[in-house]
């Protein structure tokens, strides 16, 4: 399994596309090219470590500066984003420290090679070790890791009215502990290509491919490895300026290393909306059901439905609220379970749902055009059959100032 590919090997990639980019930038700025800016957070939680049965209350505070360079010319922009995070923690566990230092890196360029391709390179780095949900997953070990992603894509008009877009994705987590690494780094490789046609000044066909590898590390040598297949079809309908959805049917089609697991079909869904019945109120909602990599050990696999729904209110010119929600329920069945992986644990499944809610409120208030003050709220709940079960607060505040 290839596992030891060093980052520089992704920034390789990166600093290329840079190089080129910012050739093109120095033709002619547009922008300030220099932003600096701080923030402060204040955070408490009633669950320090997403724990089932030991809930450590707890309260951190957080300072972030970050520097961002912004770069354009008429074919080319680069920006990038740095933000090392000074974290102060009042109750640590005996795994973590009372003072962590994390950083954030991220690069995002765009080049348009001739008048009908545009090309793109986006690459994410972070260092932390929040055992919050996110990403769509839920990340329960509170120890450090290390996420870096990276995304290349082109997309070629071949008419006005129809295009290509190809993308692909080398997406990798380690873990700093060697013992927590052994179960939990993982790999994931995909490409995508998408072909769509504007059939009326309002409606767009779609028509997607992609390919998914996901590698998983075992030291029991549990073979977790597996490849998606995806091909569906779909549209995207402006049914008024206030109102554009999108969706996409088709087929998961799942292969596991493992021989002693059986090739899986799974029906795939992918539906999104943008409703925004006023210029100062925003609706979001989606709805996805298809299969992905497992977050439980030591399942393969995963089939889930995720629901988001998300609103954003401006009830004057400075202040903005905001409402979100994401409920999942992940399917973890038998047959994506290695016939020589270890029994469950006691009081665990063999097989089971996992059902995870997020709620996520926030207020920001504009104090002026430089600083902004934000009051928050997160609830995260799993209830799960084939893993920990917990029920996480976090209420904080923070406050950014851009110089």
């Amino acid at each position: 399994m290839v596992k030891k590919i060093r980052l520089g090997h992704c920034y390789g990639l990166a600093v290329f596309m840079l190089a080129t980019s910012f050739v093109f930038a120095q033709e002619e700025a547009k922008r300030d090219p220099v932003n600096f800016s701080v923030g402060v957070r204040v955070e408490g939680t009633d669950n320090r470590d997403s724990s089932e049965l030991r809930e450590e209350d707890n309260f951190d505070i957080f300072v972030y500066p970050q520097i961002a360079l912004f770069f354009t010319s008429d074919r080319a922009t680069l920006d990038v984003f740095y933000r090392p995070s000074f974290r102060y923690r009042s109750d640590p566990s005996p795994l973590q420290n009372e003072d962590e230092i994390f950083h954030a890196f991220t690069v995002q360029v765009d080049h348009d090679a001739t008048p009908n391709t545009k090309l793109r390179l986006d690459n994410v780095f972070t260092y932390t070790d929040d055992p919050s949900i996110s990403e769509g997953a839920a990340v329960r070990r509170n120890a450090s890791y290390i996420r870096n992603t990276i995304e290349a894509g082109v997309i070629h008009s071949f008419t006005p009215l129809t295009k290509a877009d190809l993308s692909g994705l080398y997406e990798i987590k380690r873990y700093d502990e060697n013992v927590i690494a052994d179960e939990s780094d993982e790999d994931e490789f995909g490409a995508t290509l998408l072909l769509s046609c504007q059939m009326t000044p309002t409606a767009e066909a779609r028509l997607q491919g992609n390919y998914r590898h996901y590698e998983q590390d075992s030291a029991s040598g549990l073979m977790r490895d597996f490849d998606v297949i995806r091909g569906a079809v779909g549209a995207r309908k402006m049914f008024s300026p206030e109102f554009i959805a999108l969706a996409d049917v088709g087929v998961d089609s799942v292969e596991y290393d493992d021989p002693t697991l059986n090739s899986q079909t799974f029906p795939y869904v992918g539906i999104n909306g943008r409703y925004a019945p006023q210029p100062d109120f925003r609706f979001l909602g989606s709805i996805t059901h298809g299969v992905r990599d497992s977050d439980v050990f030591p399942f393969t696999s995963q089939e889930y439905t995720e629901l988001t729904l998300g609103a954003e209110l401006e009830t004057s010119a400075t202040v903005t609220l905001g409402l979100r929600g994401t409920a999942r329920r992940s399917e973890y069945d038998a047959d994506s379970r290695s016939r020589s992986a270890p029994p469950s644990a006691p009081g665990r499944a063999a097989d089971g749902d996992e059902d995870t809610l997020v709620l996520d409120a926030d207020a920001t208030v504009a104090l002026s055009d430089r600083s902004r003050v934000k009051v928050f709220y997160r609830l995260e709940d799993v209830d799960s059959d084939v893993d920990a079960s917990f029920t996480k607060n976090t209420v904080g505040a923070s406050v950014n100032v851009d110089i």
